[in-house]
């Protein structure tokens, strides 16, 4: 944990860029504190007192405009976080770029689109006017005091200055850039395309002009990767899960904003974390460019060290059959509970009421990531013990799971068909497993069998030592027993996030899914403790390309509540960015080890 908090300061402090290599110039230090006071302090006001603009501004708060007005307020605030970290940075080149950008940018491009929407009574012009003058007023202080610090500066250097590394185009910026821009331009498109509430006086304006902070993150996005100012790497992955995604949910939550519209911000957040994540795991500080090309090899590389191809050595049996088994069973299975519940209702006889559909549809999604985990840890060339994740399903099948079943049927939370399905499926596949283990094991014996399974949880070894599993074994612990508080009383589950009230079984579905995290829970500590290095991807996998989708559709198509979708979407990105920087942590490290072997 010493380690964690340690790297967790080192990148932080390198996203700010602290200590300073070099004294910062007055230009610098203005943008910094200028946008600091303005853009950050301004923006928080805005977010968090809009009551208190509509005072000062006279404004009118029809339908959502309080909410989109947040949102406003929560673009200016990241985009003061863009400057004051640009302003900072030791590492780009040249070193005013990115101020020189915003000069521009915020003289022509914001002022140009504001008047617009003054023309077309999107805002009011009160609204317009202040931001109008705080964005020329800072530009002109700013170009004043750079032409006075720099004796070659003038329109036509600052111009060449932007361009001269516009080839290194930072992809999401573009994106970005052009895709809100439709939207601020064409705000009935949003309308249309997010179904959401009938605009009512200026709301459309604010909605619009929340797109456009949007798009102005996506030039800042640009405007850095030209200069190659590495600290806003960690910074746009930082402003994304750690300030826009919390206040996404609360504002949601609080009825601010729309349901799609809070999809579509959240989506596209963890859409483009997870490219900058992927590239500060895999990159080793590359170009834009190079990144780019290096996009399938990384995604390649990742798979490949999850799934252990190629295999080091053969596959012993007990090993083949929990992988075939499981994905048949578990992964095959557990799709079709996925994809089609009525077929399961029909063959089990099940009456699938009320929110019953979504909750099966949950418990399916929950199965096939069983099954993922325990292929890839059978699978895997990284482990202490071969078959410790193997043998640990058998016990946790017979009695785990099994007892968990006994106790929802007798007291009515599922019915009997469905209990029965499972409970006959995992005992068979555990006694088989345990079958084949005697059969290849020389001493095979009681005694054997629980070594195997406790020694590498009970035995001290170095490995176990490191970030990433350390961290996996204590998420799993909570994972474990907190789902497993709320099988057993899933009335606590639904007044802790407010869910309908249960009929039929839904309660018992739900619980079942419950009960599934659970058990994802006691396969991270199993992992962690086997130190099976090829499990950590594999956690950080799940969640964002199978879980976040698939809560999303579910969501969509109202099969799950929207505080279930809520709570299950921030805890799986949550799990995933506290998992996945230890890993990139150890990978950076171990390329600085082989550069050093290598030298």
């Amino acid at each position: 944990m010493v380690t964690t908090k340690v790297a967790l300061c080192d990148w932080f402090l390198f996203m700010v860029s602290y200590p300073r290599t070099q004294p910062l110039t007055n230009t610098q230090k203005f943008t910094q504190w200028s946008a600091l006071i303005a853009y950050c302090l301004g923006g928080a006001s805005l977010l968090l007192c809009p009551q208190l603009w509509k005072f000062l501004l006279q404004l009118s708060f029809e339908g959502r405009t309080e909410g989109y007005l947040r949102l406003v307020g929560l673009g200016v605030f990241i985009i003061g976080f863009i400057l004051v970290i640009s302003a900072r940075s030791n590492n780009q080149v040249p070193r005013h770029g990115v101020i020189l950008g915003s000069i521009p940018s915020r003289l022509i491009g914001v002022n140009g689109i504001i008047l617009m929407m003054v023309l077309r009574g999107y805002i009011p012009l009160s609204f317009a006017l202040v931001f109008m003058v705080i964005d020329t007023s800072l530009p002109l202080t700013t170009l004043v005091l750079l032409r006075r610090e720099t004796e070659e500066s003038s329109s036509g250097i600052s111009c060449r200055n932007i361009c001269a590394e516009m080839v290194v185009i930072f992809f999401v910026g573009v994106f970005q850039l052009f895709f809100w821009l439709v939207f601020l331009i064409r705000p009935d498109i949003a309308y249309d395309i997010l179904q959401l509430d009938e605009f009512n006086g200026h709301s459309a304006g604010f909605l619009a002009s929340a797109f456009f902070t949007l798009s102005i993150h996506g030039w800042y996005h640009i405007a850095n990767a030209c200069t190659v100012n590495r600290p806003a790497v960690p910074a746009a992955f930082f402003y994304r899960v750690f300030i826009s995604v919390p206040v996404l949910v609360i504002l949601v939550l609080v009825d601010q904003i729309e349901r799609n519209l809070f999809l579509a911000l959240m989506s596209l957040d963890i859409c483009f974390s997870i490219m900058i994540l992927l590239f500060l795991a895999f990159g080793q500080s590359p170009t834009t460019s190079a990144m780019f090309m290096r996009v399938p090899i990384i995604i390649s590389n990742w798979f490949k060290f999850m799934l252990s191809i190629p295999r080091t050595e053969p596959m012993t049996k007990t090993e083949r059959f929990t992988q075939w088994s499981c994905l048949l069973a578990y992964v095959i299975g557990g799709a079709s509970f996925l994809f089609a519940p009525q077929l399961w209702a029909f063959i089990l006889q099940l009456d699938l009421q009320d929110r019953s559909e979504g909750y099966l549809r949950l418990a399916g999604l929950g199965v096939i990531e069983i099954g993922l985990i325990l292929m890839i840890a059978a699978r895997s060339n990284r482990k202490m013990s071969p078959h410790q994740e193997c043998l640990t399903s058998v016990v946790g099948r017979l009695l785990f799971v099994d007892s968990i079943l006994v106790m929802m049927i007798l007291r009515n939370m599922l019915p009997l068909s469905f209990a029965l399905f499972f409970m006959v499926l995992d005992s068979s596949l555990a006694l088989i497993t345990l079958v084949i283990w005697c059969r290849e094991s020389n001493r095979a014996s009681i005694g054997s069998f629980f070594v195997e399974v406790s020694t590498p949880v009970l035995q001290p070894r170095r490995p176990l030592t490191a970030t990433s599993t350390l961290v996996i074994f204590l998420l799993g612990i909570v994972q474990l027993l907190f789902w497993l508080i709320l099988v057993v009383r899933p009335d606590l589950a639904q007044q802790m996030f407010h869910l309908e009230l249960f009929q039929g079984y839904s309660g018992g579905y739900l619980a079942s899914y419950l009960f599934l995290i659970s058990v994802h829970g006691l396969y991270h500590v199993v992992g962690a403790s086997n130190v099976n290095h090829c499990l950590s991807p594999a956690f950080i996998s799940y969640r964002i390309l199978i879980n976040l989708p698939a809560f999303v559709l579910l969501f969509l198509v109202d099969q799950i509540e929207k505080n279930v979708f809520v709570v299950l979407i921030s805890l799986d990105v949550f799990y995933s960015v506290v998992i996945a920087i230890p890993v990139w942590q150890e990978r950076r490290f171990q390329g600085k080890v082989i550069e050093m072997k290598l030298d």
